[in-house]
């Protein structure tokens, strides 16, 4: 497995856990980067490592690095991105959400193949809720035939009052439509905040085509984890404190029910964590 070092941009809530993991996993950070340089130099004492650059450096001045993480959500940096690829300054940069503009699109987890990743690229890794619902729905897919989705986000109260609910909703479809463009048409998104600062949970109604028996989808869960490692299962309902560190892109909760031919099942996430995990598992296969 090869260490990467890394510049990170964004030293906000997604910035600070997408750090901390890297520098778990063993990757250098020596870098970090944002606008408000009292957060970058913050997060470099939290951390013991790394050190403060220019918010806007010239491309061709920037860090020297494998590899640029970035979490700021700023999609107006794309074209610098591409400047500083150009300049061979780094060797790819990877988002820590969707970036429709992006030269690759990545969603670890998903039944297909994940896509060659050649240098001088940029790597769109979904946002934090495609990566909770779209592999599941992928499997899923696969396996059993659903003809209608309904999926109501329970959000986390968001800290940019700027963005609003509708943006979440968005997202979802956004994200269904790259990866599972056949179900994108028949799904219904929907968002509700709850009063917490993190941890997110889909509640997911799926209407099947044809009969699934419990028996089936029961033995076609409990293999699923085996399949795509990032979905795992758990004894007890998770709660929006449970999920807190927990590295998966979704947890299954065990309360599910199927009725007649509708599923309703709930999946959990740490929305801070999950999309930053995918980042440390594609960069754990770079050489």
């Amino acid at each position: 497995m090869s260490r990467q070092t890394i510049a990170l941009w964004g030293c906000g809530r997604i910035g600070r856990v997408t750090a901390s993991l890297l520098i778990e996993r063993g990757h250098r950070v020596p870098w970090l980067i944002d606008r408000d340089p009292a957060k970058s130099a913050l997060l470099a004492q939290d951390l013991g490592q790394g050190r403060s650059c220019p918010a806007s450096p010239e491309a061709q001045e920037h860090p020297e690095v494998d590899v640029v993480v970035d979490a700021t959500g700023d999609a107006t940096l794309l074209h610098y991105w591409n400047d500083v690829l150009k300049a061979q300054r780094a060797s790819r940069v990877f988002f820590t959400r969707r970036e429709p503009k992006a030269d690759v699109r990545v969603m670890i987890g998903h039944a297909g193949d994940l896509p060659a990743l050649p240098r001088g690229v940029t790597v769109d890794m979904g946002s934090c809720t495609g990566n909770a619902l779209v592999p599941f729905i992928s499997h899923l897919s696969r396996a059993f035939s659903p003809e209608e989705l309904s999926c109501r986000v329970l959000h986390p109260l968001k800290q940019e009052k700027v963005l609003s609910l509708r943006s979440i909703e968005t997202a979802l479809e956004n994200s269904l439509a790259d990866w599972e463009p056949a179900l994108a048409d028949r799904t219904i998104a929907q968002s509700m905040e709850l009063p917490v600062e993190r941890g997110m949970a889909l509640d997911l109604s799926v209407c099947f085509a044809q009969p699934v028996s419990k028996r089936s989808l029961e033995s076609w869960i409990a293999s699923l984890p085996t399949r795509c490692p990032q979905i795992q299962l758990s004894d007890a309902p998770p709660t929006s404190e449970s999920i807190v560190g927990n590295p998966s892109s979704a947890v299954i909760d065990p309360g599910w029910r199927l009725v007649g031919n509708h599923l309703r099942l709930l999946l959990w996430q740490d929305n801070e964590l999950g999309v930053s995990a995918r980042i440390v598992d594609l960069l754990e296969t770079l050489r």
